[in-house]
């Protein structure tokens, strides 16, 4: 039986060369010939199509990057310009054309609700690079990152790294941001702090922490006050530290036990928001989203770039919001000395951002959180 299918076999071959020698093609070139032909059908779908990542959507495709290629994008012109989302305007496809849009995580800020929504459009930002992160949904990180063994300002959770420094220490298949527009959220200081507070993550008594005790109330203002002029001294030492450079101009190498960061500042929760959008005075992200004004301000920007996303409600936005914890503290709660500390170590947020610095808050007087100031005057 097996000797009557090797003949069939040999038989059906012999037809298939018959035909190329018909045509005086050897079989060698016509294989060659068709995986040629394969090769330039699937590139050519691949640079033309408009893609997730190429209109401002999440990172450049992972065959591009292995490339190299400059991908390429629909003009205007185009009459029939469709995205997974619709159709694209002339002034959404002007705007997507150009340049994807990624985004920069600051703690504390909604990051992770703003990559939840992205992660439920196939768009890929922040953590979701990096990681797979299941309270999110997004499960397929396109970057090849593997945590360090050490503590790492610039390397430990890449995705809350300031963009200038994950330039500078990564290697350049870790860093999502190049030929992209950048948007990020920013915070009032005050309001900050308090959710840094109450992190499950870094805050007092986290409860994803290893080890962590519950001993204590943590709507006492006496151990919140205790525990943010604590952290914010630890984390404004050796953010300090940090930048005592071991040279002129020479940045500080980060391995196991050289130059090791504490985890404070690894984690980089609390660190200044202008550290992410400044470098110098080049501004290295130009599309700042208000956390105050954070839905209006997120579905501006996500117009603008034809992306049709919205964000829910505050009273359901955050991903990691304790349910439980219904008589947290506020900023109204912050210590005088306590406020001193913040104004010092937090000056150049509140002075880039347009928050208003106060000495102490009093019973009966009203503080806006809201910023004051022109947004064109940050670019």
């Amino acid at each position: 039986m097996k000797i009557n299918q090797k003949k069939q076999y040999h038989r059906s071959l012999g037809r298939k060369l018959s035909f190329f020698s018909n045509y005086s093609l050897s079989p060698i070139f016509a294989i060659g010939a068709v995986v040629y032909f394969l090769i330039v059908v699937l590139l050519s779908a691949h640079l033309s199509l408009p893609s997730n990542s190429e209109n401002g959507y999440g990172s450049v495709p992972p065959l591009l990057r292995l490339m190299r290629v400059t991908p390429h994008y629909v003009g205007i012109s185009d009459k029939n310009m469709y995205n997974k989302y619709g159709p694209i305007t002339e002034e959404g496809a002007s705007a997507a054309q150009k340049r994807r849009l990624e985004f920069v995580h600051i703690t504390k800020t909604g990051g992770s609700t703003i990559e939840k929504v992205g992660h439920d459009l196939g768009i890929i930002w922040g953590a979701c690079h990096f990681m797979n992160v299941p309270s999110v949904g997004c499960m397929a990180p396109d970057l090849p990152y593997q945590a360090p063994n050490y503590y790492s300002y610039a390397l430990t959770s890449p995705w809350h790294t300031p963009p200038k420094l994950l330039k500078r220490y990564a290697d350049t298949t870790l860093y999502p941001y190049d030929e992209a527009d950048l948007f990020t959220v920013i915070r009032n200081p005050y309001s900050r702090v308090l959710s840094e507070y109450y992190c499950p993550w870094t805050g007092f008594q986290a409860k994803y922490f290893k080890g962590t005790k519950h001993e204590k109330d943590p709507n006492d203002p006496d151990v919140m006050n205790q525990w943010v002029v604590n952290m914010v001294t630890r984390l404004s030492n050796a953010i300090e530290q940090f930048k005592n450079s071991t040279g002129d101009g020479v940045w500080k190498k980060q391995a196991k036990g050289v130059n090791e960061d504490e985890r404070i500042l690894a984690q980089k929760h609390y660190v200044n928001q202008v550290e992410y959008v400044y470098d110098g005075d080049n501004v290295l992200v130009k599309n700042i989203l208000y956390y105050e004004n954070l839905s209006s301000d997120f579905d501006a920007l996500m117009k603008k770039y034809n992306i049709n996303a919205s964000l829910p409600s505050k009273d359901i936005m955050g991903i990691y919001k304790d349910e439980m914890n219904k008589g947290r503290l506020s900023h109204n709660d912050l210590y005088p000395e306590t406020i001193a500390l913040i104004n010092e170590y937090a000056k150049p947020d509140f002075e880039k951002f347009g928050y208003k610095m106060v000495n102490r808050f009093v019973d009966g007087e009203y503080y806006s959180l809201e910023a004051n100031i022109n947004k064109s005057s940050l670019i």
